[in-house]
């Protein structure tokens, strides 16, 4: 059964595909030394995150990348052939809005916003195309600064809040038979959203560009607290339209620009 042609690969797609396959033992190791190093600089040193009293804004953008999740739709007597297995993202992108307070002249706190979209490029043994995967983040975030050397300085922090996933399906279901069997092709837009508690933790480089400037390069990892569950009715099948996704996970690589007054 083949689910609809997915659009041809992209160079994000390459880079995806070297991550999962050639760098991701390298990355695991990495995070570990980088955890390491930071607990030891805070441990041993004095933080600092900017001035007491300080109101920022900020915007970050980048790459996202999806990790895969287990996805099926549950199987039913009438409709054996429907799709099951570990989901593939291609690569996607990142775009966050904050707004935060320095508590103190080592923690700040703040409210950030997100939009993450990625298309899906197979569910299982099938090729996918027309179906995006979009979540929205709302993050209460914890952040820690250590300078290291004149306007450099290392960060990292921790968020809680919740997170709203779209699964939205270019495709239209076709059942035929008897026997049946279902077969997938272009449609309207059939979309499910569900809201959901979240995590996520950061850390990165950030450079003083000025008095009320800042510039950095960072990484995010996110995710759902639990699995989803969507009923996706627009789906064209009678008796089965649900969709159930495990806990999605996602990585991504961002640089931002913060103004502080």
């Amino acid at each position: 059964m083949k689910i609809f042609t997915q659009n041809n690969a992209s160079i994000t797609d390459g880079i995806w595909f070297g991550v999962n396959y050639r760098l991701a033992p390298k990355i695991l190791k990495a995070t570990k030394i980088l955890v390491v190093c930071f607990v030891w600089i805070f441990l041993n040193d004095r933080l600092f995150a900017g001035d007491a009293g300080t109101w920022y804004v900020g915007t970050d953008a980048g790459i996202n990348l999806q990790q895969k999740t287990f996805t099926a739709f549950p199987i039913s007597p009438p409709y054996p052939n429907l799709p099951v297995g570990e989901t593939e993202f291609r690569a996607g992108e990142r775009i966050d809005l904050k707004v935060g307070y320095n508590l103190k002249s080592w923690c700040a706190t703040e409210l950030q916003a997100g939009y993450i979209y990625n298309s899906i490029s197979s569910i299982g043994s099938e090729p996918v195309g027309g179906v995006g995967f979009t979540q929205f983040p709302i993050m209460a975030n914890v952040i820690f600064t250590q300078p290291v050397y004149r306007g450099w300085s290392v960060y990292a922090g921790g968020g809680l809040g919740g997170i709203i996933s779209q699964w939205d399906c270019g495709v239209k279901a076709t059942v035929t038979g008897p026997p049946p069997s279902v077969s997938f092709g272009p449609g309207p837009s059939a979309t499910e959203t569900d809201c959901l508690f979240g995590y996520q933790v950061l850390a990165g480089i950030k450079y003083v560009l000025g008095k009320n400037w800042d510039f950095s390069m960072g990484y995010q990892f996110l995710a759902t607290a639990a699995g989803h569950d969507w009923n996706v009715n627009d789906l064209n099948l009678s008796s089965n339209n649900t969709i159930k996704m495990d806990s999605t996970m996602s990585h991504s690589f961002v640089a931002a620009l913060t103004f502080k007054f």
